[in-house]
């Protein structure tokens, strides 16, 4: 599900991620946001679904998150992802208590809860960002 939320104080294309296990969020993001990060003492491998990908975590970064009733500075590998600012995956959804409702296509946390995008909505705005 994808949904904008603040980032650092910035608001950021998040995609939350029940497959993905690690919080990621892009250089390009952490700059624009000065979001200071640094290298990994020991790099990670990163498990890719695609056969013959291969790449290594070699920076991190704290950052603050702020969603619903949410305002927490969570761990984020730096990646070079694509399209989003940052993906939130299991670590995140599992330490709030997230919950992705998938009927009603929203965002839940206790009795709070934020709209995700509709697939029409996430294509405007994809076609917006890479109209540069």
């Amino acid at each position: 599900m994808i949904a904008i939320v603040a980032i650092h104080g910035h608001r950021a294309l998040i995609m939350f991620d029940i497959g993905c296990t690690t919080d990621i969020i892009s250089p390009q993001f952490a700059t624009i946001a000065k979001v200071p990060y640094g290298y990994l003492k020991d790099p990670v491998p990163l498990q890719l679904g695609t056969v013959g990908s291969s790449a290594k975590l070699q920076f991190g970064t704290n950052v603050n998150i702020q969603i619903m009733d949410i305002d927490d500075v969570e761990y984020c590998n730096v990646v070079n992802i694509n399209q989003y600012d940052t993906i939130l995956g299991t670590p995140f959804m599992h330490k709030h208590g997230i919950i992705l409702d998938f009927v009603i296509n929203s965002i839940q946390h206790g009795t709070k809860a934020i709209q995700a995008m509709s697939t029409v909505e996430e294509t405007i705005v994809m076609a917006r960002r890479h109209a540069v």
